[in-house]
This record gives structure tokens, C-alpha cells and sequence, in this order.
């Protein structure tokens, strides 16, 4: 499971949303979350739903303090991690908790390129159809190997929950083998994703990478979004 999912992460805003797209934002019928899976949900609730979601503490991961115990997760802030069997958009989940209460989840997913490229098309044009074309531009740094690069992040911000997706975009002159996308949602007042943001990005770049992206939105089949 990539280390990333440890940091719920998910900057250059666009023109700002109306009350309308923040009512789209609330919609909880996202492409690829598990089934049952909503914010606010308390830990019974999401163990019922996620079974095989186990609680997941870096200083336990680093053998410096033990795991933590079921009855201790209804307290504090507390990861949930989990692999998904099922063939899809994801293959891994992270659900965050705050005294015993789903305040934010995470999935991802990497793929060859060729699959890659259909389904990031696919994810991309689905939530802009869900969520509105008011979304905000940023980029995330993403670790792979010893190396890194960054990712663009499309994101919605809505009055009681933010969506971001994380896609892996073409620079200049290079071919990637592999990319990954990550769905991140979170409630408000919660950190969120928003502290992985890059700072003073450089406008050419931002260009560069959202432009096969928001080519692929352009060219997708129009959608009508659920919802009123």
C-alpha cells in the first residue's frame, strides 16, 4: 500500500463557486467510493461497512509504541487502511477518524498506461459532470521510488465537504509507465488535503500538465449530472 495514503492530502483557485455548485459538491454519489461509505459515519458503522479496513498508526508501523486497541479508536484521530479486491478505479482505501467519526477517506489506484489513460479520462469527466466545471487548479508533490513529480489536483469545495482528485499528468518530453489516481474527500473543519498543496507554482507548468486533462473533458461525452 503506497505511504502516501497515510497523509490524506490533496492551489491557484479559479473563479469562485455559486451556491449551486456547492449544492453539487454535497452529493455523495461519488464514481469509485465503496459502497455505505459516507462522512459523519461513526467507527461501528464503518467497520460494518469496510470490515476489512484495520486501524493503521505510523510510531506502530515503526514498532516505537503498540497498535492501537479497537475501544481506543472511539478517541483521538485514528487511520483506517484498507486494500480493495474488487476491479475498479482504486485498489486501496484510507478512512480518517476523529472521536470515533469519519471526517475524511481517501482511495487510489495505479494502472498501466494504457488503462490509466482511459480511466483517469473516465474519473475526470465523470466528477466534473457530478461536481461542475468550477473547479479549482492545483498541484501535489507525489513520491515514487527516489524520485518525485507533480501531480495536478482538481478541487471542489463545497459548504460541509471538499472533493479533490489527484491524476498523474504528461511533462514535456516524458512517457510515464504507471499513473495513479487518488480520490480524497473530507468534511469541514477538518485539515483536509489542502497543507500538500504546492506554494508559488509556476504558472507555465500548472498549464502544461492540467492541458491533456482538461482536453480529455472537452472531449468526453456529454453527461447529465445526477441531482436537482
Amino acid at each position: 500500500m503506497s505511504p502516501e495514503l497515510i497523509i490524506l492530502c490533496l492551489a491557484l483557485a479559479c473563479s469562485p463557486m455559486a451556491s449551486g455548485e456547492e449544492t453539487r459538491v454535497e452529493n455523495p454519489a461519488l464514481p469509485g467510493i465503496p459502497e455505505g461509505v459516507t462522512l459523519g459515519m461513526n467507527i461501528k458503522d464503518l467497520l460494518k461497512m469496510r470490515p476489512k479496513a484495520k486501524p493503521f498508526d505510523l510510531g506502530a508501523a515503526l514498532g516505537e509504541k503498540p497498535a492501537p486497541r479497537p475501544d481506543e479508536l472511539a478517541k483521538g484521530s485514528h487511520l483506517l487502511m484498507e486494500k480493495i479486491e474488487h476491479e475498479g478505479f482504486f485498489s486501496a482505501g484510507v478512512y480518517g477518524l476523529k472521536d470515533g467519526r469519519c471526517v475524511a477517506f481517501g482511495m487510489e489506484g495505479t494502472h498501466a498506461r494504457e488503462e490509466f489513460v482511459q480511466k483517469r479520462a473516465e474519473m475526470v469527466s465523470r466528477l466534473v459532470s457530478l461536481l461542475g466545471p468550477n473547479f479549482e487548479r492545483h498541484l501535489r508533490r507525489k513520491y515514487f521510488k527516489d524520485a518525485s513529480y507533480l501531480a495536478p489536483v482538481f478541487l471542489w469545495k463545497g459548504k460541509e465537504r471538499s472533493v479533490a482528485l489527484t491524476v498523474t499528468s504528461e511533462y514535456p518530453g516524458v512517457t510515464f509507465e504507471r499513473g495513479t489516481l487518488q480520490l480524497n474527500v473530507w468534511s469541514k473543519g477538518d485539515e483536509g488535503l489542502e497543507s500538500a498543496f504546492e506554494k508559488d507554482v509556476d504558472q507555465v507548468l500548472l498549464a502544461t500538465l492540467f492541458t491533456p486533462l482538461e482536453n480529455e473533458i472537452r472531449n468526453a461525452p456529454s453527461k447529465k449530472a445526477p441531482g436537482p
